[in-house]
């Protein structure tokens, strides 16, 4: 531990936290895998709370359609079909979400494959 400011400056200049595992981190499957591992657990909960968005969105446009019947008899029709094509739009830009998380889940699912055996199977 470096305690005075003369041995703080004798420090490598490239970074304050020098991680021995940075430059050869390819030679780290196991590391690999449990960051994989960790970005594939967050995917599956990130596209469970869209999908619980979504669904809430929903049930929104349904209360604001109801709203609309009830207590707008003298507002234009356009202000009902705006604000639902807008609550659509948004739906469908959280699906586009939902749908690249998928795929991306099932990229880290080969990736963490192939580096499950590169564990099992160190080969040098």
């Amino acid at each position: 531990m470096l305690i005075s400011k003369r041995s703080r400056k004798t420090q490598r200049s490239d970074s304050p936290f020098h991680s021995r595992f940075r430059q050869i981190e390819a030679d780290f499957p196991l590391r690999q895998y449990l960051r994989c591992r960790d970005e594939f657990t967050q995917r599956i909960i990130h596209s469970a709370v869209l999908s619980g968005i979504i669904v809430a969105l929903v049930l929104f446009g349904r209360t604001l359609h109801h709203l609309f019947q009830r207590h707008g008899a003298l507002v234009s029709p356009w202000y009902e079909r705006t604000a639902l094509f807008a609550l659509a739009v948004v739906c469908w830009l959280l699906v586009r979400r939902i749908w690249r998380n998928l795929t991306t889940l099932r990229e880290l699912r080969a990736e963490m494959g192939v580096l499950r055996s590169r564990i099992d199977d160190p080969g040098d």
